[in-house]
């Protein structure tokens, strides 16, 4: 590959990387309610569903728009009962907070949110079951590889696609987890749930709609 083409496939996966999305609500939350390490593995989870996914757009770049249409309504559906129950959990969690005595939901959040494995496989999860990442790597993102690419070259893409994407979404969780916002969010716990609750039930409406439309 030129290093145009380089370029161009570095440019691309950083613009995807920053595009808001559920991703960001559920990384945020991570890191701004639990310790700076669960951000971190959240991170690393979602960079590796990504490395995942550009390996397999490099390897299957005979797929036509109108295939990965067919597999995108099963990608779809596990998607929405992933992001209902995301959403509806923190929903519920905030909601709890607000209702129960101060100490004992702090104790309850605490405990779930030090389980590093559930950190990271929810990471890895809202990347791997969001229709719009498979669709961008399979249809937009591998119409820029070259089709003669060795294997080296291939496994080189998929962890500069996971590194970026990992990395940006490590640098959001530190930012998140500096002083400055612990301080300020640190007594609105029951609030932060509410609202990423929120945003991921919306997401999951919007691609109810879309599945529908």
């Amino acid at each position: 590959m030129s290093l145009e083409q380089w370029l161009v496939l570095v440019l691309l996966l950083i613009a995807g990387a920053a595009s808001p999305g559920p991703s960001l609500a559920l990384i945020s939350r991570t890191a701004i309610q639990g310790e700076t390490k669960l951000g971190l593995l959240a991170s690393l989870g979602h960079g590796l569903a990504i490395s995942i996914y550009a390996f397999l757009a490099v390897g299957v770049t005979a797929f036509s728009k109108s295939d990965l249409e067919q597999f995108s309504p099963i990608i779809r559906i596990i998607a929405v009962i992933f992001l209902f129950y995301l959403g509806i959990s923190m929903f519920a969690a905030g909601m709890k907070e607000k209702i129960k005595p101060a100490f004992l939901s702090r104790e309850d959040e605490k405990a779930g949110l030090r389980n590093q494995t559930r950190a990271f496989t929810s990471g890895f999860l809202i990347a791997f079951l969001n229709p719009k990442v498979a669709f961008f790597f399979l249809a937009v993102f591998n119409s820029t590889i070259p089709p003669d690419i060795t294997l080296t070259t291939a496994w080189t893409i998929a962890f500069l696609a996971g590194l970026i994407d990992g990395g940006w979404y490590a640098l959001v969780s530190l930012l998140v987890s500096l002083k400055v916002f612990r301080t300020l969010l640190g007594n609105k716990t029951a609030e932060l749930d509410i609202i990423f609750g929120t945003i991921l039930i919306i997401a999951a409406i919007s691609l109810i709609t879309e599945i529908l439309s």
